[in-house]
């Protein structure tokens, strides 16, 4: 849905329930909106706020040092296989994919740079530059294969999902009324209190119906194990 409509919705709501702020600054509506989307994309993993890079790194030969989008987190997202546990971050050698291992820091600088040759690379860190901006860091160094290089390929959260243009599709799926409520609540804040409580309320309702609709997406339930009566015992399953 285009940020021009659900904008259209809130400024008539906004109107409605105070007469003396009919001439509703879009401007403010907009920022307001752009900021309650950062909040909703940092509670959990939502599936809408996921972005795939493909790819994010061309590697280098020898070069172990690539930088990362302006707007990546401390890292890539858990999810692959086993058990979700591994960072979604692959490696692309022009007809396989693997999973590369994260490390942090600490553990990745353990590692002896000076006898390790250019090979494939196995293990990765996601580290600060000085001036700023997250780099990651591959081990070993990448070698030359086939097609010259190896991409890097990565699933992860924007720190920055802000909207800035009414054109723009918001990410969030369907016609979800979350943002639109959570844009009337701080809009209400410290101009009508009753109608801030009504849209927090609203809000709140709406965050729990999101998270089960993204709940009843995934393909893997908790269920007892046979066998196991009595205990806390579940396994997942597909």
């Amino acid at each position: 849905m285009k940020v021009k409509y659900v904008l259209d919705e809130i400024q008539l709501e906004a109107s409605h329930r105070v007469t003396k702020h009919i001439n509703v600054d879009r401007y403010e509506l907009l920022e307001i909106l752009s900021q309650e989307l950062n909040t909703l994309s940092g509670l959990i993993n939502w599936d809408w706020a996921l972005k795939w890079i493909d790819p994010v790194i061309k590697t280098t030969t020898g070069q172990s040092e690539y930088d990362l989008p302006e707007n990546f987190p401390d890292n890539f997202i858990f999810g692959g296989e086993p058990g979700g546990t591994e960072h979604l971050c692959k490696l692309d050698n022009g007809t396989a994919e693997s999973f590369l291992t994260h490390q942090s820091p600490a553990q990745f600088f353990s590692n002896n740079y000076t006898a390790v040759s250019n090979s494939t690379p196995h293990h990765y860190t996601v580290m600060t530059r000085p001036a700023g901006g997250k780099f990651l860091k591959l081990y070993p160094p990448p070698d030359s294969n086939d097609d010259a290089h190896y991409t890097i390929k990565g699933l992860y959260v924007p720190t920055d999902v802000g909207i800035t243009e009414e054109d723009e599709i918001l990410p969030l799926p369907g016609n979800s009324p979350i943002l639109r409520n959570q844009v009337l609540a701080r809009y209400f804040r410290g101009r009508n209190d009753s109608a801030m409580n009504y849209f927090e309320s609203k809000a709140f309702e709406n965050l729990k119906n999101l998270r089960y609709m993204q709940a009843r997406s995934k393909r893997i339930r908790m269920q007892p194990r046979l066998g196991y009566y009595g205990s806390n015992d579940f396994g997942l399953v597909r």
